[in-house]
C-alpha cells in the first residue's frame, strides 16, 4: 500500500513538472514573461538542476539529486555572473571535488539528508548488499552472497552492470533503487526470478531481455527495481 502511494506519488511530481514547464512557455510565448528572465530560465543547466530537485523530493536517492544539482549550478553560474576565463576553468575540477566530497561524505553516514526507505539500515561493509556508483565510467560487479538483501545503483555518465546469477535472496521482495542520469544500468538475474520494474523513466526506456515464461518464475524470488532512469536506460538480462 505504501509502495502505491509512493508510485502515485512520483507519477504526480511527473505531472507538475510538466504543467509548470508548460505554463511557462505559454506565459513566455504571449510576452507576459520578458524574453530577459525566460533567458536565464531556458538553459540547459536548468534541467540538471530540475533533475535533481525532483530526485530530491521523490526521495528515492537524495544523493544523486544533490549530485545533479551541484553540477548544474556550478555550471550555470558562468552564465549569470561575470567570471573571467582562468576562473571558468576551474568550474570541472570543483564539480570533481564537490562530487568527490558528498559521495565520501554520505558513505562515511556524514550527510545531512535521510536515506531511503530500503537503505536506512547499516550497509557499510556488508556483504549481503550492494552499492555501486559510477561515473564517467564502468562497474561490473558480480554478486555472489547467499542472503541477498538489496541494493543501489548511481550511474551517471556512465554504466552499471551488475551480475546477481551466482546470488541468492534474504529477503522477498529484495528492493534495489537505481538512479542513471545519461547512463545505463544492466542487471543480469537467474531466470527463475520474478523482475518488477517501477521505475520512472524521463527521455529513457527500461526493457526484460529475459526469454523466459511466468511458468518458470518463482514467486518466492521477487527483486523489485526501483528509482529514475533520465536520459538512460535500465534493463534486465538472463543468460537463459
Amino acid at each position: 500500500m505504501e509502495d502505491r502511494y509512493h508510485s502515485d506519488n512520483r507519477r504526480n511530481y511527473i505531472g507538475i513538472a510538466f504543467v509548470a514547464v508548460g505554463l511557462f512557455l505559454i506565459l513566455q510565448k504571449t510576452g507576459i514573461i520578458p524574453w530577459e528572465i525566460a533567458h536565464y530560465v531556458l538553459r540547459w543547466q536548468m534541467v540538471l538542476i530540475a533533475i535533481g530537485v525532483f530526485a530530491i523530493v521523490g526521495g528515492k536517492n537524495k544523493t544523486g539529486g544533490l549530485i545533479m544539482i551541484t553540477i548544474g549550478t556550478l555550471l550555470y553560474l558562468p552564465e549569470i555572473f561575470d567570471i573571467s576565463f582562468h576562473l571558468r576553468r576551474l568550474v570541472w575540477p570543483a564539480i570533481l571535488v564537490v562530487v568527490g566530497v558528498i559521495l565520501i561524505s554520505k558513505q562515511s553516514g556524514l550527510s545531512s539528508g535521510r536515506t531511503s526507505r530500503c537503505c536506512s539500515k547499516n550497509t557499510k561493509g556488508n556483504p549481503d548488499y550492494f552499492d555501486e556508483i559510477a561515473i564517467f565510467g564502468s562497474a561490473q560487479p558480480r554478486v555472489s552472497t547467499q542472503n541477498l538483501q538489496g541494493g543501489r545503483v548511481f550511474a551517471a555518465f556512465g554504466g552499471a552492470e551488475i551480475d546477481l546469477t551466482q546470488a541468492n535472496m534474504g529477503v522477498n521482495p529484495c528492493v534495489v533503487n537505481i538512479f542513471v542520469k545519461f547512463g545505463g544500468a544492466t542487471f543480469i538475474v537467474p531466470s527463475d526470478w520474478n523482475v518488477k520494474i517501477e521505475v520512472v523513466s524521463i527521455f529513457g526506456g527500461y526493457s526484460d531481455k529475459r526469454n523466459t515464461n511466468s511458468e518458470m518464475q518463482n514467486s518466492d524470488k521477487t527483486l523489485v527495481i526501483k528509482g529514475y532512469v533520465f536520459f538512460g536506460g535500465c534493463e534486465i538480462k538472463s543468460y537463459r
